[in-house]
């Protein structure tokens, strides 16, 4: 085996030169430690005569006033820019919006106000306006106009929701400090001030005719005797509008839409057959009243208009002139009875009504149709049925009131020839529509065969 020691000599050496190294580097820090404190020191001595040259004002053993700190050569240098965009959420008012049902979002406009100087002007949904600032008029705060031209300070309107809309305002000019351009921008909300204009359209005639209107409630005639031919308007509520050449009467529910058209009030099937013109939608329906919501033909005004329900004739008795008397078999079919004291033949399903030259009976379908659209006005009685109560030939029918908002009931006895009631009892029997005991079948000029009521009797 083969073992190999290390010279003595060759380490002795190698340790002299490692001594002879740490002591040259040492050597070469203290140097360079040396020559830092020097210039250190000669930079410290420089600062304070310079603050001695400026600041000449303050002797030795005065303090500096707090109120200097932050100023001359004291200010602070932060990288942070002052904002330079104004506060314009309490300059800026929203007075009206155009939201009218016939109106997409485009569409939507806006009627804003400054305070400052007291202007209006109608902006578009997202159109960008450029504002003017005119802080020479010698006053607190600067006035601010809409301005045709491009300007440095501009706004947008966006709309949020039926009340809410977002206001973007935005500053875009040249930096003092370098060759680029500041750019700022806010957003804050803007709430309508309504009720600045709830008087705006009082005198015009499209608004005072829908505010005297009458609610007259659903009207017995559709929702009683309509049938199918009618049944769309069974539930709706008759309104009386006045317009140039007299009132329409109207049937509505929740949502429907009326148009001024020519002269009067019109119902529409949809917002959009209303451009151009004044615009009412029933934004709301009870039993006892009904609200309107009325646009002029910008809509930057809504208002909204309530209807009562009309007393009509209800709490009142019948007086004895409004109802037949006198009733006698004429024929099978025939009844003759007065009216007014005069006398009348009526058949089953006949309807007379009380017009302003006396009571008149309707045989012609141009008759009832003026009738059921309210050109023929009056009071309406129907004879519905000849049944025998009590052994006795009664005459059935039904009064109704001149608006149609009740129909009660009455019953008149028939007095006459025996073999005539006679023969109507053994008609009734043995008929080719035989009904069970205590019913009829009643024909009205609404109905077709098909569309019979039957009426069961009390």
């Amino acid at each position: 085996m083969l073992i190999i020691v290390p010279n003595r000599f060759n380490v002795e050496r190698m340790l002299i030169l490692a001594i002879k190294a740490s002591w040259l580097l040492t050597l070469f820090l203290c140097f360079f430690y040396a020559i830092c404190t020097a210039i250190s020191f000669h930079r410290e001595k420089y600062g304070q005569e310079v603050l001695k040259k400026e600041a000449p004002s303050f002797p030795r053993g005065i303090p500096i006033p707090l109120e200097k700190i932050g100023q001359g050569p004291l200010s602070l240098q932060s990288s942070r820019r002052k904002a330079m965009l104004p506060d314009m959420s309490r300059e800026i008012a929203l007075l009206a919006k155009n939201i009218r049902p016939d109106r997409n979002t485009k569409e939507i406009g806006f009627l804003l106000s400054l305070k400052s100087s007291q202007v209006e002007q109608k902006v578009k949904n997202g159109q960008l306006v450029f504002l003017s600032c005119d802080s020479s008029s010698g006053g607190s705060s600067p006035v601010y106009r809409f301005s045709e031209r491009k300007t440095p300070l501009w706004i947008r309107p966006s709309y949020l929701d039926r009340n809410k809309v977002l206001l973007e305002v935005g500053l875009f000019m040249p930096s003092q400090e370098s060759e680029a351009f500041l750019e700022e921008k806010a957003q804050f909300v803007l709430q309508e001030e309504g009720g600045l204009y709830s008087d705006r359209f009082e005198k015009e005639l499209w608004f005072s005719s829908l505010a005297q209107a009458k609610l007259w409630g659903q009207d017995v005639m559709f929702s009683k005797f309509g049938g199918q031919k009618y049944s769309k308007w069974r539930n709706k509520m008759k309104v009386e509008v006045p317009g140039k050449s007299g009132s329409v009467f109207c049937f509505l529910e929740a949502g429907d839409y009326l148009a001024w058209n020519e002269g009067k009030w019109v119902p529409v099937e949809s917002a959009e057959k209303a451009q151009g013109k004044p615009l009412a939608q029933v934004k709301s329906l009870s039993v006892r009243d009904l609200e309107l919501e009325v646009w002029n033909e910008d809509g930057f005004y809504p208002q909204s208009i309530k209807l009562e329900l009309q007393s009509g004739f209800k709490g009142k008795s019948l007086k004895p002139d409004q109802l037949p008397q006198n009733a006698r078999m004429k024929t099978l079919r025939q009844v003759s009875c007065s009216f007014a004291k005069r006398r009348y033949v009526l058949k089953q399903g006949d309807w007379i009504v009380k017009t302003k030259r006396g009571w008149k009976v309707l045989k012609r379908s141009v008759d009832v149709e003026s009738y059921l659209h309210h050109i023929l006005c009056g009071e309406l009685c129907i004879f519905e049925s000849l049944v025998r109560e009590h052994g006795k030939l009664c005459m059935k029918g039904y009064w109704i009131d001149e608006m149609r908002t009740e129909a009660h009931p009455f019953s008149l006895p028939v007095v006459g020839d025996r073999s005539l009631q006679k023969n109507v009892s053994r008609e009734k029997k043995s008929g080719p529509e035989k009904k069970s005991k205590g019913s009829v079948i009643t024909y009205l000029p609404f109905s077709s065969l098909q569309n019979s009521k039957e009426i069961s009797n009390e």
